[in-house]
């Protein structure tokens, strides 16, 4: 292909990656909140040191905009959407201090194509924080590569680690990163013995100051959850491993990932390079954590996220023939995943041809973005029809998250698995609720009545409500008034 069609041919995927950029503002305002982006939201409502999930970042940043505009949607978003573009901003300035103009205008069509950057680009996730202060420690890091002796480099280094760590407790990761990229340079084993890195360390742990002091009080939780209780199941699986290795290639794309793995070899072959030992030290630490860990438990195909950022920077993306068919396969990735979260594709196809023979509207987890106002409205009225002071439950954490969000009235989750809920004050684990009417609310997705929370009494069904979304069945929420009968 000659230069003269590359350059064409990067145009038009620079165009084509813009469409899509602006079709995902326009879902901004179609889309309701995600379970998970409601849950946080949440917490948002009960600001505290930190949560049980994760670190406080994410609640902070919510709560915070909540305040501005109460209730609104674009007040839990528009914060992360303005992270990931600062994303995207520091690894084309990565990119270009790697590379060129040419090769960071590329990385950055490709950063907005990746499915493991884009599709959660828009929403609130502890993520979306956690990978906009990584990309400014490595930004940073490059610097002090330059110049160690500047102590403003060592500062803003530390103030980007404590907050990776405060968006997300396996940010730790970037701290092994920074000690092996120091130890394997001569130049910069020497700052040991100078006050700038203790300093950058001093302030990354004056950040994380709140998630220590808030698991110390409660009997690190977090800490147990986050590095062992989520881990502690499934056993060896190579079955389990080769699927994550699949579920990279399609979230990275099958071309982007050997070019990452790619990369890997050719730094360790030119080891030298000052460059090669950055890219090595700032990548093998979360590859090492994140591919070994599928093999022993249940994984997240996101949580490699930070492992690829400085390969994916230095990648030469001028290589036509390989980028063309890649960045076809992400625009095809991209235009089926906007599709679905715009229109009920699942429900349209199977109602013109019958394919699966047990369908239900909760195989199309799109849906899950819709109705959240219809449930708001119904459980408003609900509360209006109870003469006596109610409270509200569910047993799915994300499902009170969604439910507080859209109608203004706490709701508290008990059940299934552990949850911040069991460290908000206004939860039935905090205060007495004995004796007391609650209201128990569920949707179509799980099934999870009334008879899983074995407090519940005297349970009566409140009715049903139904959503529709273009003409077809969405999710039916329900909901029960019982009696609480003792103390969890």
């Amino acid at each position: 292909m000659g230069e003269v069609q590359s350059q064409r041919l990067v145009r038009v995927f620079f165009l084509g990656a813009g469409v899509l950029l602006v079709w995902r503002f326009v879902l901004l305002y179609q889309l309701g909140l995600g379970d998970d982006e409601a849950y946080y939201s949440d917490w948002g409502r009960h600001l505290a040191l930190s949560y049980f999930d994760h670190p406080p970042l994410v609640g902070w940043i919510t709560g915070v905009f909540q305040r501005l505009s109460p209730g609104a949607e674009w007040a839990v978003r528009w914060p992360f959407v303005a992270l990931t573009a600062g994303t995207a901003w520091g690894l084309f300035r990565l990119a270009r201090r790697l590379g060129d103009n040419d090769a960071a205008i590329k990385t950055w069509i490709i950063l907005t194509l990746l499915p493991l950057y884009s599709f959660g680009g828009f929403m609130a996730f502890p993520d979306i924080p956690f990978l906009a202060a990584w990309v400014w420690a490595l930004n940073v890091s490059l610097r002090i590569e330059e110049s160690p002796e500047r102590i403003s480099g060592w500062l803003q280094l530390g103030c980007a680690t404590g907050l990776v760590i405060l968006s997300k407790l396996s940010g730790v990761i970037l701290l092994a990163s920074i000690f092996l990229w120091m130890v394997s340079s001569t130049r910069l084993r020497a700052q040991f013995r100078t006050s700038r890195p203790w300093l950058g360390l001093a302030l990354t742990l004056a950040i994380v100051l709140p998630v220590i002091v808030w698991n110390v009080e409660n009997g690190f939780p977090t800490i147990r959850f986050q590095f062992w209780e989520r881990h502690h199941s499934g056993g060896l699986s190579f079955r389990r491993w080769l699927l994550f290795l699949l579920s990279q290639a399609l979230v990275l794309s099958p071309l982007a990932l050997i070019l990452v793995v790619r990369e890997c070899f050719t730094a360790f072959g030119t080891i030298s390079r000052p460059v090669s030992r950055w890219l090595l030290s700032f990548s093998l630490p979360a590859v090492a954590v994140f591919f070994i860990q599928p093999l022993f438990s249940q994984f997240m195909v996101h949580w490699t996220a930070p492992a690829y950022l400085p390969l994916l920077a230095a990648i030469s993306w001028s290589r036509a023939r390989v980028t063309a068919f890649n960045w076809v396969y992400l625009m095809v990735v991209n235009i089926l995943f906007l599709a679905f979260c715009s229109f009920p594709v699942v429900s349209a196809v199977q109602a013109r041809w019958p394919l699966l023979k047990n369908f239900k509207s909760k195989h199309d987890i799109s849906n899950d973005f819709y109705g959240g106002t219809d449930a708001g409205s119904w459980i408003k009225e609900l509360k209006s029809r109870t003469e006596e002071e109610a409270y509200f439950l569910t047993s799915r954490y994300q499902l009170a998250g969604w439910f507080s969000f859209y109608s203004g009235i706490p709701v508290s989750a008990v059940g299934m698995r552990a949850n911040a809920y069991r460290y908000f004050p206004d939860s039935p684990y905090n205060m007495s609720w004995a004796g007391r009417t609650v209201i128990f609310l569920a949707d179509n997705r799980y099934d999870a009545g009334p008879g899983t929370i074995p407090q519940l009494w005297y349970c009566e069904s409140l009715g049903t409500r139904e959503v529709r979304r273009h003409g077809y069945h969405a999710r039916t929420f329900m909901a029960w008034r019982c009696q609480w009968h003792e103390e969890i």
